[in-house]
């Protein structure tokens, strides 16, 4: 409306058309700023107005207009403001109704000129922010964080005064929590659209909030906007529509075809015209070709006119209003265009040019268009249509919202010939187009005609009788007689039956047509018949009496051959194993050009075709490959023929051969299907060799043949399986020899892994990636260097204009040479060229091959494959010195098929190797080792390991526990050696979906140690009470590793059974038994002390250990046993400790123990007292001697006694001791002699007195002789022995 008002105001520029388009909106936004102002608490709100009200701004200033148009429409909107005319137009009564209270005192703040500035930047700031929205709303939606259901708010043929609400879901479709907050509308719904909505506070993921969306229409116009809303994620709008009622008017055809008809005939024809709007309006039959097409066109626009005055009389408001909103903007400067071009007596043809009052008023021309009778002149509306094709009755009417009307079209037919008419539809409606129509029809003469002139049968095989029905229909009023005629090239292939029939008055006569190509159609028809082509045109005649001109009509055709035919002639199997099946394929080929169906008929039983069992559908000239499977069931030869039938019962043979051979040996299962086995892991299927040829009668088992030879001799066979070199599958064993009637375990192992040089690959690409990483970051560090330096002077010249008293001088030279450090530093690594690693140069069980290998487990993608491994089998048992013979006919084929996963389990440590490896441990030392793994998988898995030997070296330390996606876990592993040799064991870490087995090597090194003592006694003899004595001796290691010992003494590892050991002694002192542990010390301090008491013992090195004797009382008793102890148990030497400690320099010893080797509880023995003359303790001696008898003579018996002086260290020890025998007489007497009898020993040596006894005469057998006689020692003190001499025979 107010582009139209622009049009009629003389004199003014583009700016003033500006200013009336932005009325409505200037309004809209002043009510919003009110809005905006009266909302309490609404800040985002109020900065997002400003923020566009900026960027209106910024967008009028970057338009890209000069200065002199900016002055020119300022000077414009100044001289329209001004105007009398302009302020005239609100006091018309249909704006004074539409108007509101914010409209008038936005008119109003046009009179100031800094609020025309405003306003004509705001207007046009806000519109063109509204352009680059909708340019990019598309941009936006794909971003959306709310999606809302519906996704646009479409109000849909509204009425001015009602209210219309609508639902709209709001869904939070973000990975996280968010909320919705209301921002408002746009412009142009601000004075119509009103939005009901609760902050629904923050949302969860696919959470909902709902807003309601109420729509007032005050004027007819079609709106379009959005709600904006705001969040955390951003931005976002809801689109709005409005759209008023509409009128779409269609019809059901705009071809209206009569066919053929008979000159005189009268026929009538529908078509349908629809109204698809909720608008109503009035449409008009209008001739293309009549003079009256523009008084027509007149004629409607003036009954709209009335209608849009009623509507004015109804409403208050101007019915052209609702055209006006749905002109575009180039459709309104057309119609400014086309009111200048006209003459101003003349009436304007566009009926959108004039709006308003002055429009509805002024113009003679348009009142006597509403006063006119628009049905006056149909008489003359069609005078120039042609007189064969009538419209009807109705040429005119009314059509409601979604109604429709049936139009008729008559076709009377006059004279032979074609007739056709063109019309068309108009609408009183100016936003209905014009829909044109055309009638056409065909007149003949002929009473009698063919129905379907062109007879078509498609595509035809030869050799196939075809059939179609010729219809005659006759309009003559009597009946008539028909011949059909065929051409006498066609008379072998072709048959019309009946050939002469007669035809009712006004009726059909049907005649059959018969078709039946003949292989003989090219060379009978050649000139009705294209041979590259195959296409047949045959022209045909009915004969009908009393009738010069006969009815022609023409049969269509392609003919094509329905042959079937394979690639091959013959197919030959070859040599096939009764325990496998062979598999051929062939081609089979449609020459045709239809579809055939097809299918193998009479197949045998050990024949089997693919795709589905050898039936199926061939596509013209369509080539499909067949697989025929042959499964021998005995040993000989097969001739077959295989018959392959169409769908046209035609047979087509295909001749087939093969061989069936039955092989000495058999496999229990040909066909393996390894379960899904992760990298890294292992799956393992047995089966069996079987020799069952046992005899050669064919009652019991199948006999062993090649095809129809002879049968083979029962007998051993050889096997070997060839697997295929580098492959993940090992066969064990892979060859060997089956008796008859036994058979032999066969174990295949799949092994899926990665091949060395993929790994190696790998390695190099992450070696360039790490390389270009670590260029990424030089050059990284050198930006932020160069930066820092270029900052450096500005930081410089801040600080002198500050007066700092620093040397510039020194500062900047300090700067300088770090600039030059670093950027030398730099340039000299990125400049460095980089070789990338060779394959070859990276070694199995290295860091890079290691993280080649990670990369791939981790990337893994499964992987099927399938393999088929052959077993040769031996003619027969293989003679000694001779290699066997095989058979390329008498062989077994193993069929593997092997798919590999991803593993679950990673192996992190050890660089990925499965081999653990303990080197050389020493017996009985203990070597931890980590191992680290990882589950890569999305599930938790449970680690469960396998049992190791209870008695080996190897054992797991520590726990399994379930593995979370992602995480690791240390598993320890410890190696103790009790043996010297190499150990090697499997430890199985299973899980859910693998099993990672670990190969644990270690080897026990046994320590060769050796003690340099000579002798298993170390003898400390006698020395001093509270004194001691040392012996040294070494421990030598010549083994290669070191060796850890232990020095163990008895005494001290068994004093908790002192007891115990103290009551035994005496027992063991009666029966000769000689205790471990003799006399200990009363200070509770162990007699014997060994020192180091353990170590280590390097490889090659010694080792002294230092024995210390220290009684502190008297005994001759003392006694230990040391032992020396690896860390293995190994034993290197036992040494018996002895001693005696004295309490003077002077000692006896020998003789008869008359007391116990350990000190018990029992009070000592009762020391025998000499005379009081000699005035010291006597110790008694036993001496026992035995004689033997020899020939009748007693052998002399000898005993010694060893006298010892000790050398001490005090200063008041006698140097040397004296010793004296006394009474040898008395001795002498009964046969005992001594010597010497007396002596002189000096300090730390030792003398030894020899005692015999010589049996007298007459002495009888088990007679004993028993004589005393004291012996005095003289050191330090004198000490007196009473000594007993007992001697028996």
């Amino acid at each position: 409306m107010n582009q139209k008002t622009q049009v009629q105001i003389p004199g003014r520029g583009k700016s003033h058309k500006r200013i009336l388009q932005g009325l409505y909106s200037v309004s809209a936004d002043s009510k919003q700023q009110r809005h905006v102002a009266e909302a309490p608490r609404e800040g985002p709100c109020e900065m997002t107005d400003s923020r566009s009200s900026d960027e209106y701004s910024d967008s009028v200033d970057d338009g890209g207009v000069d200065g002199d148009q900016k002055e020119e429409e300022d000077r414009g909107i100044k001289e329209s403001l001004a105007l009398p005319e302009f302020m005239g137009l609100w006091d018309q009564t249909i704006s004074k109704e539409k108007s509101t209270s914010d409209e008038e005192s936005a008119f109003k703040s046009l009179s100031s000129s800094v609020l025309q500035k405003d306003l004509i930047s705001q207007i046009t700031g806000k519109r063109q922010t509204l352009v680059s929205q909708k340019k990019g709303s598309s941009k936006r939606e794909l971003k959306r964080p709310f999606t809302s259901k519906p996704e646009v708010i479409h109000f849909k043929d509204f009425d001015i005064g009602k209210v219309y609400k609508k639902k709209v879901t709001l869904i939070n479709v973000t990975y996280s929590t968010n909320h919705c907050k209301l921002l408002g509308v746009t412009a142009e719904l601000l004075d119509f659209v009103s939005i009901n909505f609760e902050l629904p506070g923050p949302m969860s993921s696919g959470m909902a909030c709902e807003m309601e969306a109420v729509f007032k229409p005050v004027v007819e116009k079609d709106l379009e906007g959005e709600v904006r809303f705001a969040s955390a994620a951003g931005l976002f709008s809801v689109p709005v529509k409005c759209t008023q009622k509409r009128c779409e008017m269609a019809v059901d055809s705009s071809l209206i075809d009569f066919g053929t008809h008979v000159v005189g005939q009268t026929i009538s024809r529908p078509i349908t015209l629809t109204n698809r709007g909720a608008l109503g309006t009035r449409y008009f039959l209008i001739s293309c070709a009549s003079d009256n097409h523009l008084r027509l066109q007149s004629t409607a626009q003036s009954s709209y006119s009335t209608q849009g005055l009623a509507e004015i009389g109804e409403s208050g408001a101007p019915a052209c209003q609702e055209s006006d909103v749905k002109q575009d903007p180039e459709k309104i400067r057309s119609e400014e265009n086309c009111q200048e071009t006209e003459s101003p007596g003349r009436p304007a043809a566009c009926g959108s040019a004039q709006s308003g009052p002055e429009a509805l008023t002024s113009g003679p021309s348009l009142t006597e268009h509403v006063n006119q009778d628009p049905t006056k002149d149909d008489t003359h509306q069609f005078t120039e249509e042609t007189s064969e094709i009538h419209l009807g009755e109705v040429r005119e009417g009314d059509i409601g919202p979604f109604g429709s009307v049936k139009i008729y079209v008559t076709f009377t037919p006059t004279l032979p010939g074609e007739a056709s008419m063109d019309f068309q539809i108009n609408f009183s409606h100016l936003s209905c187009l014009p829909i044109p129509v055309t009638v056409q029809g065909m007149a003949v003469s002929m009473p009698v005609s063919v129905t379907k002139p062109d007879i078509d049968l498609k595509i035809c095989f030869f050799d196939r009788l075809y059939q179609d029905s010729i219809e005659v229909q006759s309009r003559a009023s009597t009946a008539l007689r028909l011949t059909f005629e065929v051409c006498k090239e066609l008379k072998n292939h072709m048959e019309i039956l009946p050939k002469t029939g007669y035809i009712q008055a006004n009726s059909t006569f049907h005649a059959q047509l018969r078709f039946l190509p003949r292989r003989s159609l090219p060379v009978d028809a050649k000139h009705f018949f294209d041979k590259e082509t195959g296409v047949l045109e045959v022209p045909l005649t009915v004969q009908v009496a009393d009738q010069v001109c006969p009815v022609p009509f023409t049969i269509h055709a392609v003919i094509t051959s329905s042959n079937l035919h394979f690639d091959q002639i013959e197919l030959d199997f070859g040599h096939c194993s009764v325990y496998e099946s062979v598999r051929a394929s062939v081609r089979l080929i449609n020459t045709s050009l239809l579809p055939q169906d097809f299918g193998f008929m009479g197949v045998p039983k050990y024949i089997d075709i693919q795709p589905n069992h050898g039936f199926g559908t061939l596509l013209p000239q369509e080539t499909l490959q067949i697989d025929i499977i042959f499964s021998a069931p005995r040993a000989g030869e097969f001739n077959f023929h295989l018959n392959c039938k169409s769908g046209i019962n035609r047979d087509f043979a295909l001749r087939c051969r093969a061989i069936g051979v039955c092989p000495s040996l058999e496999l229990s299962h040909s066909l393996v299907q390894f379960a899904a086995t992760a990298i890294g892991d292992k799956c393992i299927a047995s089966l069996y060799v079987v020799n069952s040829n046992v005899s050669l009668n064919e009652c019991k088992h199948s006999v062993r043949r090649v095809g129809s030879n002879s049968a083979t001799a029962a007998g051993p066979r050889l096997f070997a399986f060839a697997p295929p070199e580098g492959s993940e599958i090992s066969i064990t064993p892979t060859s060997g020899r089956v008796l008859p009637g036994q058979r032999r375990l066969i174990q295949v192992t799949f092994r899926p892994s990665l091949s060395d040089d993929v790994i190696k690959a790998e390695a190099v690409r992450l070696a360039c990636l790490r390389e270009e990483e670590r260029m990424q970051e030089l050059q990284k560090s050198e930006t932020e260097i160069s930066s820092r330096n270029a900052n450096t002077p500005v930081k410089m010249e801040s600080q002198a204009k500050m007066g700092g008293k620093a040397s510039p001088n020194s500062s900047s030279g300090r700067h300088s040479v770090k600039k030059k450090n670093c950027k030398m530093s730099v340039t000299s690594e990125a400049d460095s060229p980089f070789r990338p690693p060779s394959a070859d140069s990276i070694n199995k069980g290295s860091e890079d091959f290691a993280a080649g290998q990670l990369s791939l487990f981790r990337s893994f993608e499964e992987r099927h494959s399938k393999l088929i491994i052959p077993c040769f089998v031996s003619n027969g048992d293989q003679e000694p010195g001779e290699k066997p013979s095989y058979s390329p006919h008498n062989m077994l084929y193993l069929e593997l098929h092997c798919p590999a996963v991803q593993p679950s389990l990673l192996l992190l440590s050890n660089n990925g190797l499965n081999n653990i490896n303990f080197h050389q441990v020493a017996l009985g030392h203990r070597v931890v080792v980590k191992i680290k793994v990882q589950n890569i998988s999305q599930e938790t898995i449970e680690l469960k390991p396998s049992l190791l030997d209870l008695r080996g070296p190897f054992l797991v330390l520590n726990a399994m526990r379930p593995l979370s996606p992602g995480a690791t876990h240390t598993i320890l592993l410890a190696f103790t050696p009790t043996k010297g040799k190499k150990y090697r064991e499997a430890l199985e870490i299973h899980s859910c979906r693998m099993t990672l087995e670990l190969m644990l090597f270690g080897e026990g090194i046994e320590p060769l140690v050796t003690c340099s003592h000579c002798g298993p006694v170390i003898d400390f003899g006698h020395v001093l009470a509270q004194e001691s004595a040392c012996q040294v001796f070494q421990l030598q290691n010549d083994s290669a590793l070191p060796v850890k010992f232990n020095a163990v003494l008895d005494s001290l590892s068994a004093s908790i059974q002192l007891h115990t050991e103290h009551l035994t002694s005496i027992q063991s002192t009666l029966t000769g038994t000689v205790t471990t542990v003799g006399t200990q010390n009363y200070s509770g301090l162990s007699v014997f002390v060994v020192s180091p008491p353990e170590g280590t013992l390097a490889p090659g090195k010694s080792q002294d250990i230092t024995v210390t004797f220290q009684p502190d009382h008297e005994s001759p008793f003392y006694s230990d046993r040391l032992s020396i102890h690896l860390m293995n148990k190994q034993t290197v030497c036992v040494l018996d400790l002895k001693g005696g400690a004295h309490r003077h320099t002077m000692f006896l010893s020998g003789g008869d123990p008359l007391e116990v080797s350990c000190e018990s509880l029992l009070p000592p023995p009762h020391t025998l007292r000499a005379g009081d003359t000699e005035g010291g303790d006597v110790r008694p001696l036993l001496l026992t001697m035995r004689s033997e008898w020899s020939g009748g003579i007693g052998a002399p018996a000898l005993c010694q006694l060893e006298v010892g002086c000790i050398q001490s260290s005090q200063a008041t020890a006698k140097k040397n001791a004296e010793f004296v025998w006394e009474n040898q007489s008395a001795l002498q007497q009964k046969g005992f002699t001594v010597e010497p009898a007396r002596g002189t020993v000096e300090s730390g040596s030792r003398c030894t007195i020899t005692v015999t006894w010589t049996p007298p005469c007459g002495l009888r057998p088990y007679e004993v002789v028993q004589a005393n006689s004291p012996l005095t020692l003289k050191g330090d003190v004198t000490e007196v022995y009473s000594v007993t001499l007992m001697a028996f025979t």
